[in-house]
């Protein structure tokens, strides 16, 4: 617990439902910690905490004039799930509403207060957190996203002349579908349906990135055949295996931008799920096989290095300055190139890294969301805070 967020001795209570799906945990705090991560100032969300609050606390917690902790972990409920916690009974059975541990040195302790809250209202109750930790989340996360939508579109439009224009159009339908999202996500707009709606489009997404990979992969190995299988053509002078070699080379770039809309995608997808799954209870990963990439792009780069020093070595019909400006101009091509993919692979390992860094900054260590509430002496909610 942190220094700033006291706890008061028995003043907790978590709130859960049989399978542990939806868990949050009130206590009641000696005072509103100085520090902040994120300060809650939206009404609507104020709105929304405030209710929550009041379904959380109530009979249990006065909340007039007091700061109550809430905390989305679903810590017992595991412990109940894997036995090493139970519900207190009486002798005759009765169960009670404290949670005891049931294994080791704790063993008939007190671990927490439970209440098992009926179906219509946990649904309410579990659909507010969703949407307060989910708002919390989209919202630190706005930039970003916008950010690799915007390269998506840049992408797609460098592609148009290089790419197959059905392919295409259906990437611009889904990214023109999250921008939408985004724009709901920007202004609170959730509900029960959304979480399932976002979930579906990128499971949809997820799938077809597949097929684009396995395309991309399957197009650049075959550039690298048709470079290898270049032989020298020339009778007089170097310019046909020059130009063919050029003309491969040439293909390298769309396929590097191709590479690069592949992972704006991934990270979008990325970033989404953590607005819509904030808790990371789930994750829908896509393996952009960053290694096998890199390997097949240093593999075309020692090739073509190879055929321009078989096929522009020397040549009785072109001077030295000739074969000197051929070979500079296929190498220039081909380093640019390899930059651009290193730096491409590079920009996405910084965005998952921001994406990460960001979730930690919002999610304590052991994966908690936790909030502040200040309530005024008449029991309104004056100021909430997400803390760490």
């Amino acid at each position: 617990m942190d220094s700033n967020v006291n706890e008061l001795n028995g003043s907790d209570v978590t709130w859960m439902d049989e399978s542990g799906d939806s868990v949050i945990t009130a206590r009641a705090c000696a005072y509103f910690p100085e520090e902040a991560i994120i300060d809650i100032t939206s009404p609507e969300e104020l709105k929304k905490l405030a209710n929550i609050a009041a379904e959380t606390c109530k009979g249990f917690i006065n909340t007039s004039s007091r700061t109550v902790e809430l905390v989305f972990m679903p810590n017992i409920q595991k412990g109940l799930n894997d036995g090493t916690m139970r519900m207190m009974k009486t002798r005759s059975g009765e169960t009670l509403a404290d949670v005891v541990h049931s294994v080791g040195d704790k063993s008939g302790q007190i671990a927490g207060k439970a209440r098992v809250i009926e179906g219509g209202k946990l649904k309410q109750l579990a659909s507010g957190a969703f949407q307060l930790v989910s708002f919390v989340v989209a919202q630190s996360h706005l930039s970003e996203i916008n950010t690799e939508l915007e390269g998506i579109k840049k992408s797609i439009s460098q592609l148009h002349d290089k790419m197959d224009n059905e392919r295409l159009a259906d990437i611009e339908g889904r990214i023109s579908y999250f921008e939408k999202l985004t724009k709901r996500m920007a202004d609170g707009d959730f509900n029960d349906k959304i979480p399932q709606e976002i979930s579906n489009m990128i499971e949809s997404t997820v799938a077809d990135a597949h097929k684009w990979k396995a395309l991309l992969a399957n197009d650049l190995k075959s550039l690298q055949k048709d470079i290898i299988n270049i032989k020298d053509n020339d009778y007089f002078g170097t310019g046909n295996s020059y130009q063919e070699l050029k003309n491969k080379v040439e293909e390298l770039p769309p396929l590097i931008i191709r590479r690069k809309l592949l992972l704006k995608i991934s990270a979008l997808i990325s970033w989404l799920n953590a607005c819509i799954d904030p808790m990371g209870k789930k994750f829908t990963v896509f393996d952009v096989e960053t290694k096998q990439w890199q390997d097949s792009i240093a593999a075309i780069y020692d090739d073509v290095s190879r055929q321009c020093n078989k096929l522009l070595k020397e040549s009785k019909f072109n001077s030295d300055e000739i074969l000197d400006h051929r070979r500079y101009r296929l190498n220039s091509i081909l380093t640019n190139s390899v930059e651009q993919s290193r730096l491409t692979e590079e920009n996405f390992t910084i965005s998952l890294m921001k994406m990460i860094h960001s979730q930690r900054n919002i999610l304590s260590q052991k994966g908690k969301f936790r909030v502040a509430l200040g309530f005024d002496s008449e029991g309104k909610l004056e100021k909430a805070a997400v803390v760490d």
